[in-house]
């Protein structure tokens, strides 16, 4: 199902380390920039094995700041969780304001990266302890999403995305994800007969769940 947001919807954007905001969901911030925040939850100081990690967590951090300027993102922050940490200080959600937002963006579920995989079980108990209407989105970084329930046509996008990507030397220098993400997009674009698309994986929060859906959740 395409992906369609309100123009009055406020959306935030929560990233494990600098870049993933870009290779995971570029797309959609190229389109709904001016309705989203975007909150980078590491300080990715582990993503450069040549440089020590001061400079590494220096350069990734001006690299992000650069791509947030050039998405045109009003507000974002980061909070500098030390690398591959995340999941002893998860309880960071609890000092975000959720409420005001529609939709919250988080790597899907079975992304193998600790830092990815631990947010969208953390951030959905927070969701419903605060008995929010929020909506999570997970979307793709190291790990394919297996049943997306949505996509968006990102094909009169994929060029500025790729760019959006080339802007973070720092890891482009072991992994050149820009040519590896935009055959991602390519792929996923077949199945929805248009050129390059994004995926993602809605989990509507507000709605009370069956038996089934928390079946379907486990696979």
């Amino acid at each position: 199902m395409e992906l369609k947001i309100n123009p009055r919807d406020k959306i935030l954007v929560l990233s494990p380390h600098p870049d993933d905001e870009s290779i995971g969901c570029g797309g959609f911030l190229l389109k709904y920039a001016k309705q989203c925040d975007v909150i980078l939850l590491t300080d990715g100081a582990k993503g450069n094995r040549e440089w020590p990690e001061e400079k590494t967590k220096r350069v990734r951090h001006k690299e992000f700041k650069t791509v947030m300027a050039s998405l045109g993102i009003q507000e974002w922050k980061a909070l500098g969780i030390p690398d591959l940490t995340l999941d002893q200080h998860i309880n960071c959600l609890r000092s975000l304001n959720l409420k005001k937002y529609r939709y919250i963006l988080v790597p899907n579920r079975d992304e193998t990266h600790s830092d990815h995989k631990i947010i969208y079980g953390a951030l959905k108990k927070e969701i419903k302890r605060l008995k929010l209407q929020t909506r999570i989105l997970e979307y793709e970084v190291w790990t394919p999403i297996l049943y997306p329930t949505h996509h968006i046509d990102i094909s009169e996008l994929i060029d500025k995305k790729t760019e959006l990507i080339q802007l973070y030397e720092c890891p482009l220098m072991h992994i050149d994800y820009d040519k590896r993400i935009k055959a991602l997009n390519y792929y996923r674009g077949i199945h929805y007969n248009c050129g390059y698309a994004e995926c993602y994986k809605l989990t509507d929060c507000g709605k009370k769940e069956n038996i089934l859906t928390r079946i379907r959740e486990k696979f």
